[in-house]
């Protein structure tokens, strides 16, 4: 290999590292999140107390509640009792790092190795996300949903079920740091479900892949169900999103409702169809050695993540997953040259 190659390579790398660990330092939120005091409130209770199935903070009494966040509270408690706000932001933006660093891996498997193009979807993903980068369980359920896809992925290259079993911890881990989020991690297989060779759009490029068997990915979604039962409130955790769903106080909550799109959600939406909507026509109307086929699973993860974002504003966590794994895939064939690693080490 020629020795300039490797140099650039070398440099590449360099930024690589620096970029993932430093701009989560850049747009992470360096105060507390307003909800955060209530976390810390209950992590609190639980750790003196225990956990309890009434609401212990209100007047009124026996009103039926669990502590649905009970591991994070207990995590973000003990992490705020030694090292006040200061260690919990660090706690923050170190589970960034970490996130980063799993997208990266994960990104670098779909995209077959491009390292420029596993950068540019890590940075989708930070800055689409950044909203959330904040002092709740968010980060945490996001690292959790990055490393199911890397355990799919990798699934369906090598068709070995046993590696599948991985999914059973993280599950377990979910269920007990956010309870109301688990039901993503059995929704995120379903793209790799339903993603059937029969099914082909040649006009827009869209191919479905038989190459692995989707029989044991029904097999271990029963096992993930029965893995949420592993928490201290049993069935009531994994119940919890559908009985939350139909409180009324939910339509006062600003999060939960479906984004404009003069909103920043609406901006990452048209955004990100737009550079695909250029990419297809650019591959259409010009002599490009780009791969023509994109695989179903990641369009159904794009499409079904921007449901969810229509759905809920703070589902843009989902939406960012989706549009940076969509987006990793489309350019995969991207290399970087001279100019490339330059501009990014000016930048």
């Amino acid at each position: 290999m020629d020795n300039n190659i490797i140099l650039k390579s070398k440099i590449f790398k360099v930024i690589t590292i620096f970029a993932l660990i430093f701009f989560p330092f850049l747009i992470i939120n360096k105060t507390l999140d307003s909800d955060t005091w209530f976390l810390l409130n209950s992590g609190r209770f639980i750790m003196n107390n225990g956990l309890y199935t009434t609401e212990p903070f209100t007047i009124h009494a026996n009103f039926s509640f669990i502590f649905q966040q009970w591991l994070t509270d207990v995590i973000f408690w003990n992490i705020y009792k030694v090292f006040k706000e200061t260690g919990l932001i660090l706690f923050i933006y170190m589970e960034i790092i970490l996130m980063n660093f799993i997208a990266y891996k994960l990104f670098k498997l779909i995209s077959e190795n491009n390292d420029l193009t596993s950068f540019i979807g890590v940075i989708v993903l930070d800055v689409v996300s950044s909203m959330y980068f904040v002092t709740r369980p968010q980060i945490s359920t996001m690292i959790n949903i990055l490393l199911f896809l890397f355990i799919l992925e990798m699934y369906a290259r090598n068709n070995n079920y046993k590696i599948l079993f991985l999914l059973l911890p993280i599950s377990i881990l979910e269920i007990n740091l956010h309870c109301s989020i688990w039901w993503i991690l059995l929704i995120m297989t379903l793209p790799y479900i339903f993603e059937f060779k029969k099914i082909n759009i040649y006009q827009l490029g869209i191919t479905g892949n038989s190459s692995y068997k989707k029989r044991y990915l029904i097999y271990i979604d029963f096992l993930i169900l029965i893995s949420s039962l592993i928490n201290p409130y049993g069935i009531e955790a994994p119940l919890y999103l559908f009985k939350s769903m139909n409180s009324p106080y939910s339509k006062s909550i600003t999060e939960l409702q479906s984004p404009a799109f003069a909103s920043k959600c609406g901006l990452y939406i048209i955004l990100v169809f737009g550079i695909l909507i250029i990419r297809r026509i650019y591959i259409n109307y010009s002599k490009t050695s780009f791969n023509n086929k994109i695989q179903l699973r990641y369009l159904y993860l794009l499409l079904g993540t921007t449901i969810l974002l229509f759905n809920s504003g703070r589902n843009v966590t989902f939406f960012a997953i989706g549009a940076s794994v969509y987006i990793t895939y489309c350019f995969k064939e991207v290399k970087y040259n001279e100019f490339i690693c330059k501009l990014m080490l000016i930048i």
